[in-house]
């Protein structure tokens, strides 16, 4: 049994786990840190000598950098603390419910579609700061193919709506995401998300700041159809929503659930409206939600340019793209 810097007294089962679980998960960014700092004091034309001295100024820097990863190590830590973790990284899943489930199901028909699942976004360790993503990122997005069924069908529902704008609505819970994040900015502990703060304006738009961002929309495009991608499971924010933009702009709304019905499983739903998002003249996203980061990137994809989209908080490319 492994020992600890505690003598003759043993680690006891998991103990230690989460805060070692953390390190693995944080390594990438404490090294290109660490580096970063070291090689800004090697390019420095002062001596050598003394420059990583207590109480000089790399030294300084350098106790600011272990105290900030020091902190970000123990936040981590607390947060994989209150997972049931697996050695995997995975929560422990209940393998016999799991199997008397599937047992229950085994008559019930489910989908023939290939799934790809990461255990992290497909961006993670790479660079996406206000979306300049590197050549890494874009490679590994233009290797992910989508079933040709499913493109199919994403391009029989984009013509029956003719030329139209997207919005991706993001819902269902955000609005305690976005409130924790714009807390923890009060608390000067906050972090961006793809370089950008997450404000409310810009993780969970009111009805007033998304008809903002949508004016932006039809000034740029004639469409007169409006697709919204939502999960939200508000059918009278939804309902509130088309009146509003009915009202303000004279053009239709479309969800999901307004297009002809199609065979397609409903874990396939999100990757349809992703592909609807990235094939709309307009496309108005959160930039806060890595469904429209991916949205983005399949615009790429299909040569759409960036000045045709819109972040909810942020404005046009003018603004979040510099």
């Amino acid at each position: 049994m492994a020992k600890s810097g505690r003598g003759d007294t043993p680690f006891s089962s998991k103990e230690g786990q989460s805060y070692w679980t953390a390190v693995r998960l944080l390594l990438a960014q404490l090294r290109a840190e660490s580096s970063a700092l070291h090689m800004r004091q090697l390019q420095n034309q002062d001596s050598w000598v003394g420059r990583w001295i207590p109480g000089t100024s790399a030294g300084q820097k350098e106790a600011a950098l272990i105290a900030k990863q020091s902190e970000e190590l123990e936040q981590m830590k607390v947060s994989l603390g209150s997972l049931n973790l697996g050695p995997d990284v995975q929560p422990v899943e209940n393998l016999e419910e799991l199997h008397r489930q599937m047992q229950e199901m085994s008559g019930i028909p489910i989908t023939a579609s290939d799934i790809l699942t990461f255990d992290f976004a497909p961006s993670y360790n790479f660079h996406f700061d206000r979306f300049h993503f590197d050549w890494e990122l874009q490679r590994t997005r233009r290797a992910l193919q989508v079933a040709p069924r499913w493109r199919r069908m994403a391009m029989v529902l984009g013509e029956e709506m003719g030329e139209y704008i997207a919005l991706h609505l993001r819902r269902d819970g955000y609005d305690t995401f976005c409130r924790n994040e714009e807390e923890r900015w009060q608390r000067g502990r906050g972090k961006t998300r793809f370089g950008f703060r997450p404000t409310m304006a810009a993780c969970f738009a009111s009805l007033e700041e998304l008809l903002k961002s949508l004016s932006m929309a039809v000034a740029f495009s004639e469409s007169r159809t409006l697709f919204v991608a939502t999960n939200s499971r508000d059918m009278q924010e939804v309902l509130q929503l088309k009146d509003a933009v009915k009202a303000s702009f004279g053009i239709s709304v479309k969800t999901f659930e307004d297009l002809p019905q199609q065979m397609a499983p409903p874990e396939i739903q999100p990757l349809l409206e992703l592909l609807l998002c990235a094939k709309a003249t307009t496309f108005v996203g959160n930039a806060i939600s890595t469904f429209s980061m991916n949205v983005l990137m399949e615009r790429d994809l299909v040569g759409k340019s960036r000045n045709s989209t819109i972040f909810q908080g942020l404005g046009s490319y003018e603004h979040w793209g510099r």
